[in-house]
């Protein structure tokens, strides 16, 4: 009954962004609900030491459906350890291997780092634009799947609660700005190379599928129901959690204007670098995440 009531409150949410009436924050809120007492059902596929670390190759289950692969990256001695999430960015054959480097890094420093498939990197993807509702279905997945990241973490007994961040970069930007207004375990966010609205991007879509929606009539409808996700009305309920968002001035997926307008929708405490970069940023960027989690984490930086 309390799924079916779920379900059929989120088809009035739906009903009424297609109509032109937004649906309030709280009513956003259920599309990320999940039962956190349910079984993760955790699996280790394989495991290997590399330079002194652990990286274990596992998977938990999404209660979405099916499997999410995901890789964790185990400092040397015992805990608490600061535990961090990465979420990698869209594209062809991207996946959780993204920042791998990166998690490394840090967990040299002494943090656990968990890297996740999004669905549309896992066997038997699901595309990521399929300019039907279920683009919305499958980034609402993503974000509980995110959410159970935090559970894998704090089920190992050595992630100290206390000190939870997140990584994400371009779409995993995307993704981290709509968690920063669910997810209140997760104390920073490092947000790289977002921007505000989903649905704003996909109005400007050139392909065949969007004429033919067009057509019919029903491309304003898509844009609506991809409305519910636009990122900058989830980051505005970040607080208390920490926003470090990372721009680059000749970006070429993101204009600085766009970006902009993410960082001005955020709640506070918020702090917003530029970089002389594209889309990717640059070193210096790195260098800057690292300090930032080890200020509000306590993570040491590579020296």
């Amino acid at each position: 009954m309390k799924k079916l009531f779920g379900s059929l409150l989120l088809l009035v949410t739906i009903g009424q962004a297609a109509i032109g009436q937004a649906p309030s924050f709280r009513e956003l809120l259920k599309m990320y609900d999940y039962d956190s007492r349910a079984p993760l059902d955790l699996k280790e596929h394989g495991a290997q030491d590399r330079a002194g670390l652990k990286m274990l190759d596992i998977s938990y289950l999404s209660p979405k459906g099916g499997r999410v692969p995901a890789y964790i990256v185990v400092p040397p001695g015992k805990g608490k350890f600061p535990g961090i999430i990465f979420m990698h960015p869209a594209g062809r054959d991207v996946g959780r291997s993204y920042f791998l480097d990166e998690a490394m890094a840090l967990s040299k420093s002494g943090a656990i780092s968990i890297l996740i498939d999004s669905h549309f990197a896992r066997p038997s993807p699901q595309p990521l634009f399929a300019l039907t509702e279920r683009d919305r279905d499958g980034m609402a997945q993503c974000v509980i799947d995110l959410r159970r990241a935090v559970d894998v973490l704090l089920s190992r007994g050595d992630v100290d609660e206390r000190r939870i961040g997140y990584i994400g970069f371009s779409y995993g930007a995307t993704m981290g700005g709509i968690l920063s207004g669910v997810e209140k375990r997760i104390k920073a966010f490092v947000l790289m190379g977002g921007g505000p609205k989903l649905s704003s991007w996909a109005r400007t879509f050139q392909a065949p599928q969007v004429d033919r929606l067009r057509q019919e009539g029903k491309f304003e409808a898509y844009l609506s129901a991809i409305a519910t996700i636009d990122p900058d009305q989830y980051v505005k309920h970040a607080a208390p959690s920490a926003i470090l968002f990372q721009s680059g001035r000749r970006d070429e997926n993101v204009p600085v204007e766009e970006a902009a307008k993410y960082h001005q929708a955020a709640s506070e405490p918020k702090t917003v670098k530029w970089y002389d970069a594209g889309h990717s940023l640059n070193d210096e960027a790195r260098r800057d995440r690292a300090a930032w989690l080890s200020h509000l984490l306590g993570i040491k930086t590579e020296r």
